[in-house]
């Protein structure tokens, strides 16, 4: 086989592409014109022109030892059942694609170092590695779980190979998988200097770096790519992210600005960072603006409005609201609890409640006994006191309400009365409650439910004695949300 540049493969990919559309296929195409038409496929990931190519190249060359080999590839891709088997088990060709194909369908059943054995074999009989058998043998490598061995080979198969790009490439791939940070990196630095005008590589290195935190590090190779193409937005959203951690808030402005309003609705991040840009030079109302607006285009996003709760904007209670509704839509709801236990883990009590809130206003689904024990320990955390203290005081005067004193808003309604110091009403509410008491249980009541109430018991008696003495008082040492030594 001849293997075609790659200029080439692509002419005659988008050729073969569009003929195909047009129901214009021709016979024109030889049998090396197809092999590069489904590998440029198979490196673009189009699953379909790789198979038409592939089905009609061995339908015209059925002999034909590079197009047999990869049709048992693409089974195997698509998970055709029995096809990749089917291929590999015909006779062995000098190709040593047919070797892998054969190891690639016994993943499951050969053991590593039987695997490591074959292709220890296969690499000393091979003069060389073309494009696509070096892309498969890192792809079985990979699957029997082989990287030590690989790149201990990497000396081996660099003498080995036809074309060094594509094996630095998958050496890459493979080593970025397993975070062999060293090697990574000097695979791409050895990828940007025999292609310095490929985006793709830059990207790769700015990626590495950005991800190692090291954003001085990261400024070269996207100024590399953005002198590629100034227009590329995943090059100018890294290096929205680079300047950002840099401190460099103005540029990274001036490098979003022109281009937030364009992808509202993209699923890049230039929009969140250019507010985050305008929240670092503290024009907090522009930023809550465009994140109003990127979170109404795009209300599967949540970061906006985490932003939002985070700076206390009004705006996020309307977007959470929104967002609640995509989750129950979308079945999706564990999204929306899973948020939740976020903010309580990270102490963020205020955002916490701000959920709580949303969903008892809006939600169609009534909440939990649990749901509404942390919506009340939300409400008192986050330091909403005088709602917690207004909210208890309204089911203790409402005898519709009454189902909803439990000991959770009791407690919270009790202690947001004593932190603002409303002493006389706390005591006179202690003296409401323990007129009802026991609370109503809607449970089947048990030894857990006993001890429960024995507990809320001494707490109201502690809390009532203690109130007899204002001047004395500690709230500290009773308050049942902030454990302490007491």
């Amino acid at each position: 086989m001849i293997e075609k540049p790659g200029d080439e493969r692509l002419m005659l990919y988008t050729q073969f592409k569009n003929d195909l559309r047009e129901g214009n296929l021709n016979e024109f195409y030889d049998v090396d014109d197809l092999i590069a038409i489904a590998d440029q496929a198979a490196d673009l990931g189009d699953d379909y022109i790789q198979l038409e190519a592939i089905l009609r190249g061995y339908r015209f060359f059925p002999d034909n030892e590079e197009l047999g080999v990869r049709r048992g590839y693409i089974y195997h891709d698509l998970q055709i059942k029995g096809g990749a088997e089917g291929v590999a088990s015909q006779p062995l060709g000098q190709n040593p694609l047919w070797t892998l194909l054969r190891l690639l369908t016994k993943v499951d059943n050969l053991e590593p170092g039987k695997a490591q054995q074959r292709l220890d074999k296969l690499i000393e009989r091979t003069e060389e590695f073309d494009d696509e058998a070096i892309i498969q043998l890192v792809n079985v490598a990979s699957k029997f779980r082989l990287y030590s061995w690989l790149k201990n080979k990497f000396p081996v198969l660099r003498k080995k190979t036809t074309y060094l790009p594509t094996l630095l490439l998958e050496f890459y791939r493979h080593s970025d998988s397993f975070r062999d940070v060293q090697f990574t990196l000097s695979l791409l630095e050895e990828l940007t200097d025999l292609e310095p005008f490929n985006i793709d590589f830059w990207n790769a290195t700015a990626r590495e770096y950005i991800n190692l935190e090291l954003f001085d590090k990261a400024i070269i190779p996207l100024d590399y790519a953005l002198a590629i193409d100034s227009e590329d937005l995943a090059m100018i959203e890294l290096r929205g992210i680079t300047l950002l951690h840099l401190g460099r808030i103005n540029e990274a402005r001036e490098l979003l600005q022109p281009y937030y309003k364009l992808n509202m609705a993209a699923d890049n991040r230039i929009a969140e960072l250019y507010a985050r840009a305008l929240i670092g030079l503290k024009e907090y109302d522009s930023a809550a603006n465009v994140l109003f607006d990127r979170s109404v285009c795009r209300v599967d996003d949540f970061i906006p409005i985490e932003i939002l709760l985070k700076l206390r904007r009004p705006e996020a209670h309307h977007l959470l609201a929104l967002y609640l509704d995509y989750c129950e839509e979308n079945e999706q709801t564990d999204e929306w609890y899973n948020k939740i236990e976020e903010f309580y883990e990270d102490g963020d009590f205020f955002s916490a409640k701000e959920m709580y809130s949303v969903e008892n206003e809006v939600s169609v689904h009534s909440m939990s006994e649990i749901e509404k024990a942390n919506y009340y320990s939300a409400l008192y955390l986050s330091g909403a006191y005088e709602y917690t203290a207004s909210l208890f005081l309204g089911f203790l005067k409402d005898p519709k309400q009454e189902d909803h004193l439990t000991p959770d808003s009791c407690v919270a309604g009790l202690l947001s009365l004593c932190r603002l110091q409303r002493y006389d009403e706390a005591k006179a509410a202690i003296k409401a409650v323990e007129r009802k008491f026991p609370l109503p249980y809607r449970g089947k009541w048990n030894i857990s439910a006993t001890l429960s109430s024995i507990g809320f018991s001494t707490f109201l008696n502690m809390l009532g004695t203690m109130l007899l003495y204002p001047d004395q008082f500690d709230i500290e040492a009773i308050d049942l949300f902030t454990p302490n030594e007491y």
